[in-house]
């Protein structure tokens, strides 16, 4: 079998029309109307052509040709067809991510109240606040709350119970006053200027300052069952350490001697040296305490030994007491109380009041009465300060406390007055 090409073909005059095509006096089945550019055939012995596609085969007897033509134009475009009926819908697509969060929108009104709940266990106990600001102490003048007549020349006095003695200098007397009542209830004489007062739990022991005499008094009977003389003039009394001790003084030197006197028996058992014209005597720390005044100093005895351990110097000391913590003197012609360390044995502060006499201690406060002012002061112990001051005139002399009320005495008006403590 031979292959011819399209140049050999074209002399034979092929004839291709409506759709079908011949080969000289020979037609085929028709082809489709589409534009063909290259096509296959086979040829018979007898010019009879068959088209073949271009993988088929001719026979031996056949000749095959292969034929190449150019592309004719393109034909108009036809009418568009009739729209379809819609598909079946597809299956539903993977869900898309998440689109970013709005903005806030405004807060809304607010809803109506709920109703109440119920009540709540109870909470624990805060911590305890900071303490606050000490308020300022303050005394009226009317903080005299009563008074009792006397005899003359009211000094020293002394609570025992429900009784204020006082030993009346100028009177030669101790008087008796109930402290509920007010009232008077006995006079004792004694005689010879009686000055200083102390209690042993069942008997009044005072001296005598003109006579140097020391006498006992009998509370039951309001009489003097004792009585012994010490030479010369006396000055403070105190029961201390089982003993009655009286600061007593010589004339006309005042050289001073602490008596340690046996209250069962009245016998002297020890005469102590100490500092000229003794008056305040004291017990404190284990010691018996004397203000000298004419010496100005304090004495520090040790009752163990009956001896002076140390001397403190101050001015013109009067009175002295302690607060528990401290010993106070009153310095007559200075004006002023002196504080002392017992632990240093050294004065650690001054307080100007005035002339000042007899002293008291309240458990909170220190009392002084001033001779000359004739006011009795109230010292903040811890401030170191006046905090109140209570005029009674008269010359207050001496100051006592009573659990409730502050006692104090007036030389020139034969008085013993009660005074309200404000606290």
């Amino acid at each position: 079998m031979r292959t011819k090409t399209l140049a050999a073909l074209i002399a034979g005059a092929i004839l291709i029309a409506g759709g079908s095509y011949a080969y000289g006096a020979t037609t085929a089945a028709p082809i489709p109307a589409t534009s063909i550019t290259s096509f296959t055939f086979c040829k018979d012995s007898d010019g009879t052509v068959h088209f073949v596609s271009a993988a088929t085969a001719c026979s031996r007897s056949q000749t095959r040709y292969n034929l190449t033509g150019v592309a004719g134009t393109q034909g108009p475009q036809g009418l568009q067809g009739l729209t379809g009926p819609a598909g079946a819908a597809g299956p539903a697509g993977a869900n898309g991510t998440n689109g970013t969060n709005g903005a806030d929108g405004a807060q809304g009104p607010a809803g109506p109240a709920g109703p109440q709940g119920s009540k709540g266990d109870p909470g624990t106990d805060g911590a305890t606040g900071s303490t606050g600001a000490s308020g300022k102490d303050g005394l009226s003048s009317a903080s005299v709350a009563g008074s009792a007549p006397v005899g003359a020349g009211a000094d020293s006095v002394l609570i025992t119970g429900d009784d204020v003695w006082v030993s009346n200098l100028l009177g030669d007397s101790v008087s008796r006053v109930s402290k509920t009542t007010g009232s008077p209830v006995a006079t004792v004489s004694v005689g010879g200027a009686p000055y200083g007062l102390a209690f042993d739990g069942q008997y009044i022991w005072t001296g005598a300052q003109a006579s140097g005499v020391l006498a006992k008094i009998d509370p039951s009977t309001n009489q003097v069952v004792f009585t012994e003389n010490l030479d010369g003039g006396t000055g403070g009394v105190l029961f201390s350490e089982g003993s009655i001790w009286v600061a007593t003084f010589s004339r006309p030197d005042y050289l001073g001697t602490l008596r340690r006197v046996d209250p069962a028996t009245g016998a002297v058992i020890a005469s102590i040296s100490i500092g000229q014209t003794p008056l305040g005597v004291a017990s404190f720390g284990g010691y018996i305490w004397v203000a000298n005044r004419n010496g100005n100093s304090i004495s520090k005895v040790d009752p163990s030994t009956n001896s002076v351990v140390d001397t403190i110097a101050t001015t013109y000391p009067f009175e002295i007491i302690s607060d528990g913590n401290y010993l106070w003197t009153s310095n007559r012609t200075a004006g002023t109380i002196s504080k002392i360390d017992p632990s240093t044995d050294r004065v650690v502060d001054v307080i100007h009041t005035g002339e000042s006499l007899g002293m008291t201690f309240d458990g909170r406060s220190i009392w002084v009465a001033g001779f000359s002012t004739g006011n009795v002061t109230r010292i903040d112990p811890v401030a170191d300060k006046v905090t109140g001051i209570v005029n009674l005139g008269n010359r207050p002399h001496a100051v006592a406390w009573d659990g409730s009320y502050i006692w104090a005495s007036e030389f020139d008006s034969n008085t013993v007055r009660k005074i309200y403590a404000g606290h």
